[in-house]
């Protein structure tokens, strides 16, 4: 009875497996097109080496680049990708902290989506909008607002600035 029961559960996962990658052939047919070119995995593989290619993950990778850098392609084309479980340590400076860190073959997906998206999310931002953007950061914002909000009325802004944080300071 049970040696039936795991034998039905068994063919109706193969059955949802089995659709679920036929629909995917079927949108791919459909459309004709490919998720991702291979072309497009090898130039985030390159990309995301660039920081990374002393750790461990990255050599072991980088051992059978060519065949992994494949295989990462068919897995997101026959939408079979799934990411693997983070890689946790503990750094102690500039104090102790755990940290989770996604494995190479993950940062190679994440240089890929960067590329993909970041020029289609730069044309929508505002020229002002700074973080997380290339030749921009800190330093860039703290110009913007020097040059557009304090120097125009610099006197009575860093008055009013200083006099609203105090008062604000009181009452809590």
């Amino acid at each position: 009875m049970v040696l039936q029961w795991q034998q039905r559960q068994h063919e109706q996962q193969q059955q949802v497996q089995h659709e679920q990658c036929s629909r995917s052939h079927r949108i791919q047919k459909k459309y004709d097109i490919n998720m991702i070119k291979l072309e497009d995995i090898f130039e985030a593989y390159y990309d995301c080496r660039k920081n990374k290619r002393q750790t461990e993950n990255a050599i072991q990778f980088e051992l059978n680049y060519d065949s992994n850098c494949i295989s990462l392609y068919n897995d997101i084309n026959n939408r079979t990708y799934k990411p693997s479980k983070s890689i946790a340590f503990i750094v102690t400076k500039p104090k102790r902290r755990e940290i989770f860190a996604a494995s190479f073959r993950d940062r190679i997906i994440h240089h890929l989506i960067d590329m993909k998206l970041r020029p289609l999310i730069e044309e929508a931002l505002i020229e002002t909008t700074c973080n997380n953007r290339i030749g921009k950061g800190t330093t860039a914002c703290v110009e913007y607002l020097r040059r557009d909000i304090i120097e125009p009325g610099a006197s009575n802004t860093l008055v009013n600035i200083q006099h609203n944080m105090l008062v604000l300071g009181r009452h809590e």
